[in-house]
């Protein structure tokens, strides 16, 4: 099913894609039925990157993204087209499941391989 992946709405409503956020954090048939998964994190982050995985949107807050690699990978991925979102601190603390908020997380296409 992986790659059927068909938002329902536009990356740059902010409201559908933390709904959208939400909903692939809480339900493993959801997330299998879209084909995709939600990461959180820098290191997650950059391990999305380094393996080429195909990344829906980010979304990230300014401030509290304080690692520059972190950084540059979105400015990265932002000129190459990926749409991005930028949220507040408050926001971003709304569906972060970590104690310490990064201010990094993707929504990626889930890749099987056998």
């Amino acid at each position: 099913m992986a790659g059927k992946y068909q938002p329902d709405h536009q990356w740059t409503s902010v409201n559908g894609t933390l709904n959208e956020i939400r909903r692939l954090q809480t339900d493993r048939r959801y997330r299998d039925a879209r084909g995709a998964f939600f990461v959180e994190g820098v290191r997650n982050f950059v391990q999305v990157s380094d393996n080429h995985l195909h990344i829906f949107v980010i979304v990230y807050s300014e401030k509290l993204l304080t690692n520059p690699l972190a950084r540059k990978l979105v400015r990265q991925f932002r000129r190459a087209g990926v749409p991005t979102v930028r949220i507040s601190p408050e926001r971003f603390r709304t569906f972060s499941q970590t104690r310490r908020a990064s201010g990094i997380s993707a929504i990626v296409r889930q890749q099987w391989t056998r």
